[in-house]
């Protein structure tokens, strides 16, 4: 449990943090430097991303969401609709959908071929 969850990689080309993905998935307020993954996931008002890995601002971004209930609430909500879209259900569901649209598309080539 925690009220801000901060990320703060230093690198600009940090590929993906577990760690992040978990404060998603548990519907946290974020707060983060900026690096792909961030960028990626946090867009959306899904999370405030600093402009660069200053702690400073990363302080300011911080002290902005504990100041403010309304905004929490609308970075948990939104952090909260992705991170459902994140759980192993949902994405073994994805994974099902995949597979299935592979094998009806086999067997609809298949199908041309005999005929």
């Amino acid at each position: 449990m925690t009220d801000v969850y901060l990320t703060p990689y230093p690198g600009r080309h940090q590929a993906v943090s577990g760690t992040l993905s978990y404060a998603i998935g548990c519907g946290r307020a974020i707060v983060s430097t900026p690096y792909d993954y961030s960028l990626e996931v946090l867009g959306n008002g899904r999370g405030l991303v600093a402009s660069q890995a200053d702690s400073e601002e990363l302080a300011c971004l911080i002290d902005r969401i504990l100041k403010d209930p309304a905004l929490k609430s609308q970075l948990e909500k939104k952090a909260g609709k992705l991170g459902k879209t994140m759980t192993w259900p949902q994405v073994a569901k994805s994974y099902v959908e995949v597979i299935e649209g592979l094998l009806q598309s086999n067997l609809n080539r298949r199908a041309v071929k005999d005929v």
